[in-house]
């Protein structure tokens, strides 16, 4: 060891040696100072030297064991020392063994993954994963703004950005653009963390396209009529109680027409089922284009069609909104290269003149249908107390 090797044998003794001689030397000048006849020098000379033998044997020892104890405390302090720098050593290398794999775990996950930049918005890394599902290699895609993978709009990527940053919100569903120009639907799961003085956004990205569309398809099917992709009676009556309810705030009114095919059955048990479901998408194809956007038209079901009329309508609109619909129900339709004809018989009822729940209001709107084909049919007819 360097301290020991330092404070070999013959050192020691040297460093003895000295402490003697200025032993001896301040006992000299001691007694000097001291008051009193001046000794002769004979006498004094003997006094000397037996005090500084005296001194001398006393001061070997003590200097040897207090240079030993000095020694003693620099190897305690080297040994310590060099514990300290086995232990840093030891964490440097556990933290970079740690970086290590984290690292190979960031690049080898299959999960998407990015890191950016909290301040800028650009992307500061990514993982082979994210590579290949941009179709962006690594060196395009770092210092790319995050924005321009997204296919939000400016103000809705700012406002999630703003979340995610300020830990607001940890998770997002949004679209990314990939290079070929195809969008699809990512849930991000984001984290705000600290590396090397800097704010880094990190985010482990999965795709949910195929989830998203599997549950948008059973909304559709929850709503929607499957054979015309008109809404169906439940998606109806949610929209008739949102209008109903809007009635007491904006004023106005709602009106609810109610129709059904005359002669469809027969149509039905001549050309088969098959045509009378071709019959029943045509019609809901021109119904459809003969209302507003605003409005609705439903299939309740068999051969039956629902249109509901939200705003500021009139009696008077509506009745001449019905003609309107027969006219164009009753054109012929071509169905496997023959010509069919259908009626079609139309109730009214308005809200909140008639009613103003949603079932009641139905329920007067298809009475109001049944007094029409009591009438002859290929008419429709305005509910009133009574019918």
């Amino acid at each position: 060891m360097t301290i020991i090797a330092c404070f070999s044998p013959r050192i020691l003794l040297a460093l003895a040696l000295i402490g003697c001689q200025g032993l001896a030397i301040g006992t000299r000048a001691e007694a000097a100072s001291q008051p009193g006849a001046p000794l002769p020098a004979s006498i004094w000379a003997k006094v000397q030297e037996l005090v500084s033998g005296q001194i001398a044997n006393v001061a070997i020892p003590f200097i040897i064991l207090l240079v030993l104890m000095i020694t003693l405390l620099l190897i305690q302090a080297n040994i310590r020392l060099r514990q300290e720098v086995a232990r840093t050593k030891a964490a440097k290398a556990a933290l970079t063994d740690s970086e290590n794999r984290l690292r190979s775990l960031f690049e080898r996950h299959s999960a998407m993954m990015l890191q950016i930049d909290a301040d800028t918005g650009k992307i500061l890394e990514v993982n082979h994963a994210a590579e290949v599902f941009h179709g962006l290699p690594r060196e395009r895609m770092i210092g790319l703004p995050l924005g321009d993978i997204t296919a939000l709009s400016r103000e809705d990527f700012r406002r999630i950005w703003l979340l995610a940053i300020r830990g607001q919100q940890n998770t997002f569903v949004v679209p990314h653009r990939l290079a070929s120009g195809e969008i699809r639907i990512v849930e991000v799961h984001t984290a705000a963390v600290e590396m090397d003085g800097h704010r880094v956004l990190f985010a482990i990205i999965h795709d949910v396209t195929d989830r998203v569309e599997a549950e948008m398809q059973l909304v559709q099917q929850a709503s929607q009529d499957p054979l015309t992709e008109l809404p169906n009676r439940r998606l109806l009556m949610d929209r008739l109680k949102v209008a109903l309810s809007r009635l007491g705030r904006e004023g106005g009114a709602v009106g609810l027409l109610f129709m059904d095919l005359d002669g469809f059955k027969a149509v039905n048990d001549r050309l088969g089922h098959d045509a009378g479901d071709a019959l029943l998408k045509q019609v809901a194809t021109r119904l459809r284009a003969a209302l507003r956007e605003s409005d609705t038209v439903a299939r309740l079901g068999g051969d039956e069609f629902a249109m509901l009329v939200a705003g500021r309508t009139t009696e008077a609109a509506l009745i001449g909104l019905a003609g309107k619909l027969i006219g164009v129900v009753t054109e012929p339709y071509r169905i496997d290269d023959e010509s069919v004809s259908v009626t079609a018989s139309i109730g009214i009822a308005m809200a909140p003149d008639d009613e103003r729940d949603a079932e009641a209001l139905l329920t007067l709107a298809d009475q109001a249908m049944y007094a029409a084909k009591r009438q002859g049919k290929n008419r429709a007819v305005r509910w009133a107390p009574g019918l």
